[in-house]
Protein backbone atom coordinates (compact mmCIF):
# COMPACT_ATOMS: atom_id res chain seq x y z
CA UNK A 1 0.00 0.00 0.00
CA UNK A 2 2.73 2.24 0.86
CA UNK A 3 4.48 1.82 -2.29
CA UNK A 4 0.93 2.61 -4.37
CA UNK A 5 1.06 6.05 -2.78
CA UNK A 6 4.42 6.83 -3.65
CA UNK A 7 3.30 5.64 -7.26
CA UNK A 8 0.52 8.16 -7.21
CA UNK A 9 2.77 10.74 -5.65
CA UNK A 10 5.19 10.53 -8.39
CA UNK A 11 2.48 10.62 -11.21
CA UNK A 12 0.94 13.55 -9.58
CA UNK A 13 3.90 15.57 -9.30
CA UNK A 14 5.30 14.75 -12.85
CA UNK A 15 1.63 15.31 -14.66
CA UNK A 16 2.10 19.13 -12.49
CA UNK A 17 5.73 19.41 -13.33
CA UNK A 18 5.14 18.68 -16.76
CA UNK A 19 2.00 20.13 -17.61
CA UNK A 20 3.26 22.93 -19.64
CA UNK A 21 4.96 20.32 -22.19
CA UNK A 22 1.71 19.03 -23.52
CA UNK A 23 0.25 22.19 -24.68
CA UNK A 24 1.34 24.35 -27.74
CA UNK A 25 1.07 27.96 -27.84
CA UNK A 26 0.42 29.99 -31.15
CA UNK A 27 0.12 33.36 -31.66
CA UNK A 28 -2.57 33.32 -34.63
CA UNK A 29 -1.63 36.27 -36.27
CA UNK A 30 -4.93 38.04 -36.51
CA UNK A 31 -5.42 41.78 -35.38
CA UNK A 32 -8.76 40.87 -33.59
CA UNK A 33 -10.32 39.52 -30.71
CA UNK A 34 -11.77 35.54 -30.97
CA UNK A 35 -14.96 34.95 -28.90
CA UNK A 36 -15.06 31.15 -30.82
CA UNK A 37 -13.11 28.79 -32.45
CA UNK A 38 -14.09 25.21 -34.27
CA UNK A 39 -12.05 22.83 -36.08
CA UNK A 40 -13.75 20.62 -38.53
CA UNK A 41 -10.90 17.98 -38.56
CA UNK A 42 -7.33 17.98 -38.00
CA UNK A 43 -6.66 20.78 -40.70
CA UNK A 44 -10.00 22.69 -41.31
CA UNK A 45 -10.80 25.10 -38.58
CA UNK A 46 -12.97 28.22 -38.43
CA UNK A 47 -12.26 31.40 -35.98
CA UNK A 48 -15.13 34.18 -34.85
CA UNK A 49 -14.47 37.41 -33.47
CA UNK A 50 -17.22 39.88 -32.56
CA UNK A 51 -17.40 41.41 -36.33
CA UNK A 52 -14.74 38.83 -38.32
CA UNK A 53 -14.85 35.22 -39.38
CA UNK A 54 -11.59 33.41 -41.37
CA UNK A 55 -10.91 29.88 -41.81
CA UNK A 56 -7.44 27.43 -41.41
CA UNK A 57 -6.61 25.05 -43.74
CA UNK A 58 -3.36 23.74 -42.24
CA UNK A 59 -4.26 23.05 -38.40
CA UNK A 60 -4.05 26.57 -37.44
CA UNK A 61 -0.70 27.52 -38.28
CA UNK A 62 -1.56 30.29 -40.39
CA UNK A 63 -5.12 31.73 -41.09
CA UNK A 64 -6.35 33.32 -44.30
CA UNK A 65 -5.21 36.94 -44.26
CA UNK A 66 -8.10 37.83 -45.87
CA UNK A 67 -11.66 37.47 -43.83
CA UNK A 68 -14.20 35.36 -45.00
CA UNK A 69 -16.53 37.77 -43.69
CA UNK A 70 -16.55 41.22 -41.86
CA UNK A 71 -19.54 43.40 -40.29
CA UNK A 72 -19.28 46.63 -39.96
CA UNK A 73 -21.84 47.99 -36.69
CA UNK A 74 -23.32 44.57 -36.63
CA UNK A 75 -21.45 41.74 -35.04
CA UNK A 76 -21.86 37.87 -34.85
CA UNK A 77 -23.71 36.95 -31.90
CA UNK A 78 -23.78 33.20 -32.80
CA UNK A 79 -22.26 30.49 -35.26
CA UNK A 80 -22.59 26.59 -36.15
CA UNK A 81 -20.22 25.02 -38.14
CA UNK A 82 -21.06 21.45 -39.65
CA UNK A 83 -18.56 19.17 -41.91
CA UNK A 84 -20.88 19.22 -44.91
CA UNK A 85 -20.25 22.77 -45.70
CA UNK A 86 -23.14 24.31 -44.16
CA UNK A 87 -22.42 27.63 -41.50
CA UNK A 88 -25.16 29.38 -39.87
CA UNK A 89 -24.57 32.63 -38.11
CA UNK A 90 -26.52 35.54 -36.43
CA UNK A 91 -25.82 38.83 -36.06
CA UNK A 92 -27.09 40.99 -33.42
CA UNK A 93 -29.32 42.98 -35.31
CA UNK A 94 -32.06 40.62 -37.16
CA UNK A 95 -29.41 39.09 -39.78
CA UNK A 96 -29.56 35.63 -40.37
CA UNK A 97 -26.86 34.66 -42.59
CA UNK A 98 -26.09 31.05 -44.42
CA UNK A 99 -23.02 30.04 -46.12
CA UNK A 100 -23.41 26.22 -47.97
CA UNK A 101 -20.03 26.03 -49.14
CA UNK A 102 -18.01 26.20 -45.82
CA UNK A 103 -17.57 30.02 -46.07
CA UNK A 104 -16.70 30.67 -49.59
CA UNK A 105 -19.80 33.01 -50.26
CA UNK A 106 -23.09 33.84 -48.04
CA UNK A 107 -26.71 34.36 -48.40
CA UNK A 108 -28.32 36.57 -45.48
CA UNK A 109 -32.22 35.91 -44.89
CA UNK A 110 -34.73 37.64 -42.74
CA UNK A 111 -35.64 36.53 -39.15
CA UNK A 112 -38.39 37.19 -37.62
CA UNK A 113 -39.51 40.06 -35.47
CA UNK A 114 -36.89 42.96 -34.53
CA UNK A 115 -34.88 41.77 -31.47
CA UNK A 116 -31.07 42.23 -30.47
CA UNK A 117 -30.32 38.83 -31.06
CA UNK A 118 -27.34 37.19 -28.87
CA UNK A 119 -27.08 33.25 -29.39
CA UNK A 120 -27.58 30.42 -32.33
CA UNK A 121 -27.66 26.84 -31.42
CA UNK A 122 -27.58 24.53 -34.18
CA UNK A 123 -28.81 20.52 -33.95
CA UNK A 124 -28.40 19.77 -37.95
CA UNK A 125 -29.27 21.87 -41.20
CA UNK A 126 -32.28 21.99 -40.43
CA UNK A 127 -33.51 22.41 -36.62
CA UNK A 128 -31.51 25.62 -35.37
CA UNK A 129 -33.06 27.68 -32.51
CA UNK A 130 -32.13 31.59 -32.25
CA UNK A 131 -32.54 33.92 -28.72
CA UNK A 132 -32.53 37.42 -27.99
CA UNK A 133 -31.09 36.40 -24.17
CA UNK A 134 -31.73 39.91 -22.84
CA UNK A 135 -35.86 40.34 -24.43
CA UNK A 136 -36.15 36.73 -23.16
CA UNK A 137 -37.34 35.57 -26.52
CA UNK A 138 -36.72 32.23 -28.71
CA UNK A 139 -37.09 31.68 -32.18
CA UNK A 140 -37.01 28.62 -33.76
CA UNK A 141 -37.16 26.69 -37.43
CA UNK A 142 -37.19 23.25 -38.65
CA UNK A 143 -36.34 24.10 -42.43
CA UNK A 144 -33.13 25.62 -41.68
CA UNK A 145 -34.83 29.25 -41.55
CA UNK A 146 -34.28 29.23 -45.60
Amino acid sequence: MKKLIYVVMFFTIFTFCFANDLWVKKDLGIPYGVSKIKFLDSLTGYIQGSLHFTKTTDGGNTWLSKKIIEFSGNGISGCEIFPNGYIFMIREHDIYTVSTDFGDTWTDYPVPAKHYYTGLQALDNNHIWIMAGTEKIVVFTNDGGL
